[in-house]
């Protein structure tokens, strides 16, 4: 749970519990049971692994959780107005994270201090959890990782940096997924990562190592986790709903696609920016592109304006944004969307201004630079402009970890398309759109920053045509008889 989570959920039961008049020396039990639990815990985060043994105090704590959770339950029987006055602030437990989990799906949370990585899984009828000592160094392992996929030179395919990523890729899988591997095969993956790994896309995360003494550089041909998991992140399992299927006879889309050449934004904004903004003629492209695969509108050049942008997110099921963004790293609510309008920042897009909204898009596709980062505050997740929208009520986001190339942004997202209008989830049909654009041939793009930036924060969404799901149900329905018809002349004659 994250630290406001659970002062929130303490702060609400010690109300609930003496509103309901439940006695003091049985509050006071309460306590000391929760106290023993929080005790337990910290001696698994601040003693050093080879000090403690880690499996009896896991096994402890489990122990004292159930019994604290028997003894709340006992209070709600004997003081029924306790449940009543009680919020529903305790977070889910593995039995309802389980209960609302597809038998294909896996979920990886992950957590590490300075000595220890822990890896909890979940699926439909398995917990576990693994330890594993840790270096001091990991977090500085993961932003290299990191650096090497944002920032790719272009042109550089030599063997030495082929190696390295190669090398800094699986290590992290031997540490992150190769505990679970057996576990996880055919499985969609649900991941809420700690601290800085919020900044990597686990999908770049190779499985074999390397052997440098007979080699050929190629990016396209490495056995990268995406190859066989759909993966998508969450940031708190409190977030896990169940799938959520639209369907309905037409699905409506809107896209999003600011000219800057045409739009009146100057090359430099200096009184509210500060920051130049190129062209994005993919961007245009994009948006026009993807109206092939459902119905809609794209809003282009002046058209694009961030009171458009609100009318169209109420009354639409997916909103695409292809665009420049502004990120303020001192202050992440003040992150902008830049739609068009010049350097007036009241015409600019800020992450506290969607916060504030409740948005009826089940999926807003943020096909710009960075609008994945933000600041990261341990035990909460990362504040950046993403989180603004599923605090808004959107069900699935799509993000990007870095500042993404223009055009194979537009060929990534056609595919992806693609394989939505097809019916596919979220997650799994980026995960297509990403094989796809590896067995593309071209052996630039093949590299992860091309690819690998893109990822999906949220719950499972799809979407299907009502008038192809009837077809089907008549279809389906037109095969019975024509077997029942069959299966009769036979017994017949």
């Amino acid at each position: 749970k994250s630290k406001a989570h659970m002062l929130n959920s303490f702060i609400s039961d010690e109300i609930a519990k003496k509103l309901a008049g439940i006695p003091e020396n049985t509050i006071r039990k309460a306590k000391l049971m929760r106290k023993e639990i929080d005790s337990l815990q910290y001696d698994i985060k601040h003693t050093d692994l080879h000090e403690i043994n880690n499996n009896y105090t896991i096994n402890r704590i489990l122990t004292k959780v159930k019994e604290y959770d028997r003894f709340k339950e006992e209070l709600g029987r004997n003081y029924p107005e306790y449940l009543k006055y009680q919020k529903n602030e305790n977070g889910l437990s593995v039995c309802k994270i389980q209960e609302r989990m597809g038998f294909d799906q896996a979920m990886l949370e992950y957590h590490y201090t300075h000595n220890a990585f822990y890896i909890f899984y979940i699926d439909k009828t398995t917990f576990e959890l693994i330890i594993a000592p840790l270096e001091r160094s990991f977090p500085d392992r993961v932003l290299a990782y990191r650096k090497a996929m944002a920032e790719m030179q272009y042109g550089d395919f030599s063997k030495n940096t082929f190696v390295d990523f190669c090398r800094q890729s699986h290590s992290l899988y031997e540490l992150m997924i190769k505990p679970v591997e057996h576990f996880i095969k055919d499985k969609r993956l649900v991941i809420i990562p700690d601290g800085e790994l919020i900044l990597i896309p686990f999908e770049s995360l190779i499985k074999h190592r390397i052997d440098s003494s007979d080699l050929i550089v190629s990016y396209g041909e490495l056995d990268y986790l995406i190859k066989s998991n759909a993966i998508s992140y969450l940031y708190s399992s409190n977030q896990l709903l169940n799938s959520t299927q639209i369907t309905k006879n037409k699905i409506n889309y809107a896209g999003f696609a600011p000219d800057y050449y045409t739009t009146g934004i100057p090359a430099k904004q200096q009184d509210s920016i500060g920051t130049s903004f190129q062209a994005l003629p993919g961007a245009v492209d994009e948006v026009q592109a993807i109206r092939k695969y459902f119905r809609g509108r794209s809003y282009i050049g002046r058209e694009a304006s961030k009171e458009r942008f609100f009318k169209e997110s109420a009354k639409n099921e997916i909103v695409h944004l292809a665009m420049h963004t502004f990120l303020n790293d001192e202050e992440p609510m003040n992150s902008q969307l830049i739609f068009t309008g010049g350097n007036n920042p009241e015409k600019q897009l800020h992450a506290y201004e969607v916060y504030a909204q409740k948005l009826a898009a089940s999926l807003i596709v943020l096909s710009a630079c960075n609008t994945g980062t933000g600041e990261i505050v341990r035990g909460e997740g990362v504040f950046n402009i993403a989180r603004a929208f599923i605090q808004a009520g959107v069900k699935d986001i799509i993000l990007t970890q870095w500042s993404v190339a223009d055009h194979s942004s537009a060929l990534l997202m056609n595919r992806f398309y693609y394989y939505l209008s097809e019916g596919l989830e979220v997650d799994m049909a980026l995960q297509h759109a990403k094989i796809d654009f590896l067995t593309s041939g071209d052996p630039v793009k093949a590299h992860p920053f091309y690819w690998a930036g893109y990822v999906t924060i949220g719950n499972p969404v799809s979407f299907t045509s009502g008038s192809r799901k009837w077809f089907i149900i008549l279809l389906s329905g037109l095969v019975v008889v024509i077997f029942g018809l069959f299966w009769i002349k036979q017994r017949l004659f």
